[in-house]
């Protein structure tokens, strides 16, 4: 018997054995049924699916890549699923430096653990499969999803007939992306009419960056023309109001506070009567950082919770939680913790840049499906970048340079 899950035998791999060895044989012997658990097809990733050809997934540097189009029909988006406006009609990826960096520590861990299997005599065998296997599991990506992408990957390589390593890497970037695809949403309160003020409930454990994450999306959502205004309920550190109030100044954006110790919830009540009079677009609520196991500090949110929904009945629109990605799987469970408690509906990740786990992205994916709004690569501002599927794929994967340099 087995002494842990990480000791079970992958699901199907001696039918892949059997399956590409036969593909082996007969070159021209008809493609497998897709029975990837992703449901984006290949052209929703702007690249070839069509058998007996290399894919077009572009290596990192390419530029001209298009955006998202997708239309969601709620505040939160719809996962990205129609290949008509994803990544439609061009098979770049936008250039993109600050993620390119932001994840080098990810794709340099990546590369120390798989970049063995591509050199030399590239063999496709069960033996590189499970190399990937463990990769990804020690990559932070979670024991289910790194599973289920090499069963991916084995099934793409059989049906598009992939040989090379140059082909099994392209591929590979493929199926990270589909399997990201959820991740990355249109979000209606950048480009579609909203009801206004659409209140922003920001949460998150202590230390993730939550203040200047929150401050630096208002300045995304400024920059875009849109009336926005913070509220400063973190009152049980008065460097906390202090903080946010001199991002405030900086940006120009109304800070509503209250002095330390102050009610949470009547500071958001507060910002909320206040956001309504001045018609403004955008609400965000800092609120303090806690941990899941605080019963008294997570009643706290409920209250906000309540007092805002009293208010309106729809309010908060988006619970926004900030993740650190160091903490790597610890950011999964407090996730969990979260949005079973207070009903997280999107995320954040930040400090991609000092951490080797962008592997995590995959795991929250795969468990819980919420849309991820940004990832921080750096402390600038404009290293807060808005999620991209295929982008964060190109760069987590290391090029088929330094996987056979």
């Amino acid at each position: 018997m087995p002494n842990s899950e990480l000791d079970q035998e992958p699901p199907k791999k001696s039918r892949f054995k059997q399956l590409f060895k036969r593909n082996k044989k007969n070159a021209n012997e008809s493609a497998l049924p897709d029975e990837s658990p992703v449901t984006a097809d290949d052209s929703t990733l702007g690249v070839s699916a069509s058998a007996n050809t290399t894919p077009e997934t572009p290596a990192r540097g390419s530029d001209n890549g298009s955006d998202s189009g997708n239309e969601g029909v709620d505040s939160l988006g719809q996962p990205a699923q129609a290949h008509e406006t994803l990544f439609a009609g061009d098979n770049t990826i936008t250039e993109d430096a600050e993620v390119d960096a932001g994840l080098s520590k990810s794709r340099t861990g990546l590369l120390a653990k798989i970049g063995h299997v591509f050199k030399g005599n590239f063999n496709l065998d069960d033996d590189l499969f499970e190399d990937l296997e463990d990769a990804l599991v020690s990559s932070d990506v979670g024991i289910e999803a790194s599973l289920e992408l090499v069963e991916a990957l084995r099934e793409l390589i059989i049906k598009e007939k992939l040989l090379t390593a140059a082909e099994v890497r392209d591929g590979l970037v493929r199926v990270v992306a589909r399997s990201l695809l959820p991740a990355q949403r249109n979000w209606a309160v950048d480009s579609q009419p909203i009801k206004k003020p659409y209140v922003i409930l920001m949460v998150g454990v202590n230390g993730v960056g939550k203040t200047t994450t929150t401050a630096k999306i208002a300045r995304h959502f400024k920059d875009q023309g849109k009336q926005v205004m913070l509220a400063a309920a973190d009152t049980f550190r008065a460097a906390a109001v202090e903080q946010l109030q001199n991002w405030g100044q900086k940006l120009d954006i109304p800070v509503i506070a209250q002095g330390h110790g102050a009610d949470a919830a009547a500071v958001a009540h507060d910002a909320y009567t206040s956001a309504l009079a001045k018609d403004v677009d955008v609400l965000m609520i800092d609120t303090a950082g806690r941990l899941h196991t605080q019963d008294d500090l997570m009643e706290q949110l409920h209250k906000v919770q309540r007092v805002l929904r009293k208010m309106n009945p729809d309010a908060p629109h988006e619970v926004m939680q900030i993740l650190d990605a160091g903490t790597g799987q610890n950011a999964l469970i407090q996730l969990e913790a979260f949005h079973k408690a207070v009903g997280v509906s999107s995320v954040c990740m930040t400090k991609l840049d000092g951490s080797a786990k962008g592997g995590m992205a995959l795991a929250i994916t795969s468990k819980l499906q919420l849309p991820i709004r940004f990832i921080g690569v750096g402390e600038r501002y404009s290293d807060l970048k808005p999620f991209k599927a295929l982008a964060f794929a190109d760069a987590l994967i290391p090029t088929i340079d330094e996987l056979t340099g």
